[in-house]
């Protein structure tokens, strides 16, 4: 072998050790790949069960607004009614 041939292979060498050695510490990145994308799932059905929960609570207020306005109403209405103020309730509902 001549001097050239050596400094070839001792270079070839390091680039292979250097390259084993990336490949070495990227074996990890198909399973974090793979949790990640389980993770990102989970975290896509938790968005639309929330999402689901905020539709609920946003009929439920809904449907507390109107009772309060029935409830308001008919508060009022037995105020005038149970004093004997039945003529004034119905002027002021014209």
């Amino acid at each position: 072998m001549n001097e050239g041939s050596t400094v070839n292979n001792v270079a070839a060498a390091k680039l292979h050790a250097k390259l084993l050695s990336t490949i070495e510490d990227l074996e990890y990145v198909p399973k974090a790949k793979q949790d990640r994308m389980v993770r990102l799932m989970e975290l896509r059905r938790e968005i639309e069960s929330q999402k689901k929960k905020l539709e609920l609570l946003a009929e439920t207020t809904t449907k507390e607004k109107e009772y309060e306005l029935v409830r308001d109403s008919a508060s009022r209405r037995l105020s005038y009614v149970i004093p004997g103020q039945k003529e004034k309730y119905t002027q002021q509902k014209r």
